[in-house]
């Protein structure tokens, strides 16, 4: 296997920025970018390829199709208020833990 190709993870932390290394600071430029590009873009494939072109590392860029995935999946009717999944997912984002 390639080893640029293996993302590096710190299995102790608790939110997914945190876990790929990425600090907030930066996950919330990275959302942020996900968001100007979304609106800037016709599809979500254009998105990802406009937001890869900015970030620094492979560990960004599985962040930024994280991201752009949970977009996808609420778009298409996956909503936090029903959804298990949807709402772990985005208690994960914001760095909270399902009580």
């Amino acid at each position: 296997m390639n080893e640029n190709l293996v993302l590096k993870m710190d299995e102790n932390q608790e939110t997914i920025p945190s876990v790929l290394g990425i600090s907030n600071e930066r996950a919330k430029e990275l959302i942020e970018l996900c968001r100007t590009s979304l609106k800037s873009t016709d599809t979500f494939t254009e998105s990802i390829k406009e937001v890869s072109e900015k970030t620094e590392t492979l560990e960004e860029l599985a962040f930024i199709c994280f991201e752009l995935g949970m977009v996808i999946g609420v778009t298409k009717g996956m909503r936090i208020s029903t959804s298990p999944l949807a709402s772990l997912v985005h208690q994960m984002m914001q760095g909270g833990s399902e009580e």
